[in-house]
């Protein structure tokens, strides 16, 4: 299912096949901000959540790339219309699972009720993977998905 590079990040950052922690905090943050808690949120929060990941490529230095996945204060800072574009454009309500950075700049990382992951960096939105999985496998084995150039939305 996963890489040899994406296995060997996950075990470093303290992951292990069955891997099950308490979400008890990150389902209150959820709720207080008013979003709702999706099973497919649930499952992937009580999988990967309090990850950081560390970069393995030599070329990649840590302080240039991170994925944090989880919920905090600082993922919970959209705006209403925010929100309201990402679940128009999505099709969806998406919630908040994960940030990840690289080279100056940020992307959040929302889940739909089926499992979708999407990214955005503020004034756009696109599909990362079909599964929470898989999005872990696209960041760490470097495979970050970009944005359509020139596209806002899903084009």
């Amino acid at each position: 299912m996963y890489s040899d590079v994406t296995r060997r990040m996950l075990h470093l950052a303290g992951w292990h096949e069955g891997r099950s922690v308490p979400i008890t905090r990150e389902l209150a943050l959820l709720a207080e901000a008013g979003y709702p808690v999706f099973p497919s949120v649930r499952s992937f929060l009580e999988e990967f959540a309090r990850l950081n990941f560390v970069p393995l490529d030599e070329g990649r230095l840590e302080e240039e790339w991170y994925l944090f996945i989880g919920v905090e204060d600082f993922t919970l800072s959209d705006t209403e219309a925010d929100r309201a574009y990402y679940d128009q454009v999505a099709g969806a309500t998406v919630v908040p699972v994960a940030d990840q950075g690289q080279k100056g700049w940020e992307t959040r990382l929302y889940m739909d009720p089926g499992g979708v992951v999407y990214a955005t960096t503020g004034d756009m939105i696109w599909r990362v993977s079909s599964t929470g999985a898989g999005a872990v496998e696209a960041y760490c084995a470097g495979r970050t998905p970009q944005w359509p150039q020139g596209q806002y939305g899903l084009g």
